[in-house]
């Protein structure tokens, strides 16, 4: 497993970074770090559902495991289409990320997100048919595969007694709305209210603050909208659009659509610059695939909100690779 790899590195990626010797082998010792920290967690903890989870303050560890997990994962990935032998390593990361978001116990957004994720690191989406396929695909996703997903996961279901009776229709009358109705009720919440102006978006920034520490940290809009108008379930989702709209207003949705855009549009392009060039690659191309993987895996759920909710979930994932682009930047001046 930490096998001579040096052999297999080309000039081209020694004279153009020096550290990305150090780089693969410490792909090489993460698993076995990854391995200690889910075996001390409880290996048996990622099998567990979501609503079976009884130990909620150890949750936020669990996160963090996981997109550690989630960003060694794309790190070896993206190594892997420049250097074959990193295969190995590449099994033993994919079984770790199979444990860590084992399918049965995640959230249909986690597991819709790691599989775009792992999909978009291989499609080619400036292919025309590419992109029918992925609308034909993600349409199918959301009339069939969604609501089927919801029907088997309810209280009381059963293989045996219930499969001859699925009945799509019904589930989509038994959706849930609540992103449509909480996007109104947030415009009703600010005639009367006046805006956060980015004050909101403080708990989300700082996420990994302990409410111990921070008493007063923004719980997120849907939270304090659900309380406003006395909802007796407060963890519903609210649309980024109504979020910049609860905090900036209508310039925050204009001005917040066009960065966000932008922010995609510049990780795509940096995509397909990559691996336009099969011959060369740098630590920080690498960082940015990392980034673009969890950008690609979250974006849906970013988009749905609320961020107070679901930022947590994946924020390492933003934050670590950001950090590594701006310190290798600074070191390398480019």
């Amino acid at each position: 497993m930490l096998g001579n790899n040096k052999k297999h590195v080309s000039r081209e990626y020694k004279s153009k970074d020096k550290d990305f010797l150090y780089m693969i082998r410490i792909t090489n010792v993460a698993p076995i770090v990854l391995l200690i920290f889910m075996a001390a967690y409880g290996f048996g903890d990622f099998f567990i559902g979501r609503m079976e989870d009884v130990i909620i303050e150890r949750s936020g560890f669990k996160v963090f495991i996981q997109m550690l997990v989630f960003i060694l994962f794309f790190t070896v990935l993206t190594i892997n289409r420049f250097h074959s032998n990193q295969i190995k390593i590449l099994f033993i990361v994919t079984a770790l990320l199979l444990v860590a978001y084992f399918p049965l116990a995640q959230p249909r957004f986690t597991l819709l997100g790691v599989l775009l994720a792992i999909y978009f690191s291989f499609v080619r989406m400036s292919d025309f048919n590419v992109k029918i396929i992925n609308f034909l695909l993600f349409s199918i996703a959301l009339v069939l595969v969604f609501p089927f997903i919801k029907y088997i996961s309810k209280d009381g279901y059963s293989v045996l007694n219930e499969i001859a009776n699925i009945n799509i229709y019904d589930q989509f009358l038994h959706i849930d709305y609540d992103a449509m109705l909480l996007f109104m009720e947030t415009i009703l919440y600010l005639d009367s209210n006046d805006f956060s102006y980015g004050y909101g978006f403080l708990g989300v920034v700082f996420f990994f603050v302990p409410r111990a520490i921070w008493p007063e940290k923004p719980y997120g809009t849907s939270f304090e909208i659900s309380e406003y108008f006395s909802y007796y379930y407060n963890n519903l989702s609210n649309p980024l659009p109504s979020e910049l709209y609860y905090n900036f207003g209508i310039i925050g949705v204009v001005i917040g659509a066009f960065l966000f855009g932008r922010a995609i549009t510049y990780l795509e392009f940096k995509r397909l610059e990559i691996y336009s060039n099969k011959y060369s690659i740098s630590i920080f191309d690498i960082y940015t695939m990392v980034l673009y993987s969890t950008s690609v895996a979250f974006i849906v759920i970013t988009l749905r909100g609320s961020l107070n909710a679901v930022f947590p979930m994946f924020g390492f994932g933003i934050y670590i690779p950001l950090m590594l682009m701006f310190f290798y930047k600074n070191r390398y001046g480019k």
